[in-house]
């Protein structure tokens, strides 16, 4: 569980779903504070943290977090913490738009959008691919590097060297999840 206190990405929040229900991070906002809370097995835990932190309930509202998903099916509004009669919210969902909107502002505030090209690979696809699949696709791209630099189209150039580069960092970064990566000799 933890406060988001800067930002937090969907590849974070992709992860953090992986550890509890597969496709979903269980969230609560508070709308006064504009802060979110993440990472729990019920949004109630992560009531209690900002209500211990001085949080007044009546501005705490859960929320899913679906990382796979674009908004909006991205942020689905529905808690059990949310029923508040007193409040006029007789149902898990957050009936009042004013306060869904809110809700929405403060996700696109703390939760950065991934930017990736890769973005369903860097979301877990890459890593089930093999190593040598892995390396063909960089070649590739590196590939479409060099011949769009022979056409003089710099732009395109670019655009598949930072594609090239997204995979090794996507690579390197699967590969620290396996104990020993064996050296892999090549004949000719």
């Amino acid at each position: 569980m933890k406060i988001v206190q800067e930002s937090i990405n969907k590849k974070e929040l992709f992860e953090m779903a992986q550890t509890t229900f597969g496709d979903m991070v269980k969230a609560v906002i508070d709308v006064a504070l504009e802060e979110l809370a993440v990472d729990a097995e019920l949004n109630s835990d992560l009531e209690a943290l900002f209500l211990e932190q001085g949080s007044k309930r009546k501005n705490l509202w859960g929320i899913n977090l679906y990382p796979e998903l674009e908004s909006p099916e991205f942020i689905e509004f529905d808690s059990m913490i949310n029923i508040r009669p007193s409040q006029g919210n007789r149902s898990r969902e957050v009936e009042n738009k004013e306060i869904r909107e809110k809700i929405v502002n403060i996700i696109n505030e703390n939760v950065e959008q991934m930017t990736a090209y890769h973005e369903k690979l860097a979301l877990g696809g890459w890593q089930k691919m093999s190593f040598m699949t892995q390396l063909a696709n960089i070649g590739s791209e590196v590939e479409r590097a060099i011949k769009w630099r022979e056409k003089k189209n710099i732009p395109y150039s670019q655009r598949a060297a930072e594609r090239a580069l997204e995979l090794i960092d996507l690579t390197l970064e699967s590969t620290k999840k396996i104990s020993r990566l064996k050296e892999k000799r090549w004949h000719v």
